[in-house]
C-alpha cells in the first residue's frame, strides 16, 4: 500500500489481443507484377468503407496483423491472403480463394 491504493483493489486484468479489423474488398485495380499483362496482381484494393489501399500496404497489413480483407461474391466469403513469391515476377501478391472453388475471387472483382 505504498501508493495509498490497497493491492487487492488493483486486480490484474487479463490482456486480450485486439481483434483485427476485417474489411470487405469491393473492387480492385490490376497491374502486371512483372510488367507483363499476363501476370496480373492487385495494385490497389477498393474497400467497402471508401478507402483505397495499395496492394503492397495490404500485404504488409495482413502480414503484421493490422487489418484483414475479404471478398464476398454470391454469398461466398473468401479471405484475402498475402502469398508469394510469384513464379513469374518473384514478388509477394494478394489472393482470395473461396473454399468451394479455389478460384481467385480477387481477380474477378470489378475495377475501382
Amino acid at each position: 500500500m505504498a501508493s495509498g491504493i490497497p493491492v487487492e483493489s488493483v486486480a490484474a486484468v487479463p490482456w486480450e489481443k485486439p481483434q483485427m479489423l476485417q474489411t470487405r474488398v469491393i473492387g480492385v485495380e490490376l497491374e502486371g507484377g512483372s510488367g507483363d499483362p499476363r501476370d496480373p496482381h492487385a495494385a490497389v484494393l477498393c474497400l467497402e468503407d471508401g478507402r483505397r489501399i495499395l496492394g503492397l500496404r495490404a500485404i504488409s497489413n495482413i502480414k503484421y496483423g493490422v487489418e484483414a480483407y475479404y471478398t464476398e461474391i454470391e454469398g461466398r466469403i473468401a479471405k484475402v491472403r498475402a502469398v508469394g513469391p510469384c513464379s513469374q515476377c518473384g514478388l509477394d501478391y494478394l489472393r482470395a480463394e473461396d473454399e468451394l472453388t479455389l478460384k481467385d475471387t480477387l481477380m474477378g472483382l470489378p475495377g475501382c
